[in-house]
């Protein structure tokens, strides 16, 4: 009896083995028509290890509508989930696709980057003051001269400007980064001032045998032949800077650790992303312009007066002096950066940083012009005038400039598609050609360029970015 018992004992286990073999066996070259005619889909394999691997997420949310269920995510093809790719389950579901790829209170997570990302506000930034240049001078009692006016004195405070990103998802990479191609816009941030500084005037005489003359007292640092520019009685000054700065960069964003799936009270489970610390790191292209206008406008008046009365004998000097300087830098170069922040699921707050070296290609021209008399000079005032200014200078200079930027940002989700930005940056731009630091009081200055100009900028930035 127990020789009988033992042989189908053993048959039986070898039945049972050879079966459960031959149930989850694959070959290696399955289709997906293959794996669909499998009888049992709870137990089917993926095809390949490049398959994402399912995570038991709990029980599939169900709905109901009008007393039926409907699962989501229902596969045209049998066995397999057409969202995901992950074989489902022996009734059709995909219980992960019930839970969802993404946070189900941000909608972002590890496994969830946006396609396409876009971003739009305002930028509003503050400048600091170039070299001190002494433009305007007053002459006090024929002996003392006074500053009136430097180009440290004209520099508006705040610019506002608008700013722009545009970002396209590319995929991930072998060591699990998250690439995202950017391009960047801010700019349209405009500095301008102007002064009009009407001058005294006051009785002088170039002689003591000489004529006396009424004349404004204003003086730049051009020589005194210059009328135009001296003995003013009025002087007017412009100047203007122009920013726009455009960027072309590579972001790389690690992925964070597996999303948690959390038990609700009423049964349901949920996906949520981890908070923790994180660190982007940027690398690209970048091209910033930044250009300068300065005007300076002067005018003189000189009357003649009776030697003996001191009333004006009819005999003037009108005279007009014009300098105008403009200069053009546009900086191109390679920069790197990174972005650290703490994330929540719906607020994040971090600093970023950039920094590049950069070739500046530099120009400038500068024109002075004074009035040419048609009629001639009148005679009382021929030793005071010996020549007028007429001359335009132009030159080009390529050098060397440094870009450095440090922010603190801030980020709010008020939905899964939209959230709110701010943040704080300072720059350091060094290597300008600054239009006031190319002013050359002289009747026949040198072609060049002064590139030593820098600028510190800081501000606030308030935007809104849309994903999807």
């Amino acid at each position: 009896m127990k020789q009988t018992i033992r042989p189908t004992l053993i048959s039986s286990i070898l039945v049972f083995l050879l079966g459960s073999a031959m149930a989850t066996a694959q070959p290696p070259d399955a289709t997906m028509q293959d794996i669909a005619d499998w009888g049992d889909q709870s137990m089917m394999p993926l095809l390949d290890e490049s398959q994402p691997e399912i995570v038991p997420t709990g029980p599939v949310i169900e709905e109901e509508t009008d007393g039926e269920r409907v699962f989501p995510l229902m596969s045209e093809n049998p066995g397999v989930c057409d969202t995901c790719g992950t074989p489902c389950g022996a009734d059709g579901e995909c219980a992960l696709c019930a839970i969802g790829p993404c946070c189900s209170v941000c909608g972002g997570g590890s496994c969830c980057p946006p396609l396409w990302y876009t971003e739009h506000g305002v930028r509003m930034l503050a400048r600091s003051k170039p070299r001190e240049q002494v433009l305007s001078q007053a002459l006090i009692n024929l002996t003392t001269f006074n500053n009136r006016l430097t180009n440290r004195q004209m520099i508006s405070d705040i610019a506002a400007g608008y700013t722009m990103t545009i970002g396209r998802y590319l995929g991930r990479d072998a060591e699990n980064r998250d690439q995202f191609l950017e391009f960047a816009f801010w700019g349209m941030n405009t500095w301008t001032d102007e002064r009009r500084i009407p001058g005294p005037t006051d009785e002088i005489s170039f002689s003591q045998e000489g004529p006396r003359f009424n004349t404004g007292v204003l003086f730049t640092g051009f020589a005194t032949n210059f009328v135009g520019f001296s003995w003013a009685d009025e002087q007017n000054f412009e100047v203007g800077s122009y920013l726009n700065n455009f960027e072309l960069n590579l972001r790389l964003s690690p992925r964070s650790r597996a999303d948690q799936l959390v038990l609700q009270p009423n049964g349901r489970w949920q996906r949520r992303c981890r908070p923790g610390h994180y660190c982007d790191y940027q690398v690209g292209l970048r091209l910033m312009s930044f250009d300068e206008d300065f005007h300076l406008y002067s005018h003189s008046h000189i009357a003649e007066l009776d030697s003996t009365t001191g009333d004006p004998t009819g005999e003037t000097l009108d005279a007009e002096g014009n300098y105008r300087i403009r200069t053009h830098n546009d900086l191109f170069g390679f920069q790197i950066g990174f972005d650290y922040a703490f994330r929540s699921c719906r607020w994040s707050y971090g600093v970023r940083a950039k920094a590049g070296p950069f070739l500046n290609f530099s120009d400038q021209l500068s024109r002075v012009s004074s009035t040419q008399f048609a009629g001639g000079v009148p005679e009382p005032f021929d030793d005071l005038v010996d020549t007028s200014a007429n001359y335009a200078r132009n030159a080009r200079k390529n050098g060397a400039a440094v870009i450095a930027e440090l922010g603190f940002h801030g980020t709010y989700k008020i939905r899964p598609t939209l959230q709110l930005n701010a943040g704080y940056d300072l720059m350091w731009v060094s290597g300008l050609a600054l239009a006031t630091e190319q002013m050359r009081f002289s009747e026949n200055p040198p072609s060049i360029v002064n590139q030593n100009g820098t600028v510190y900028m800081h501000g606030l930035t308030l935007s809104l970015e849309w994903l999807w």
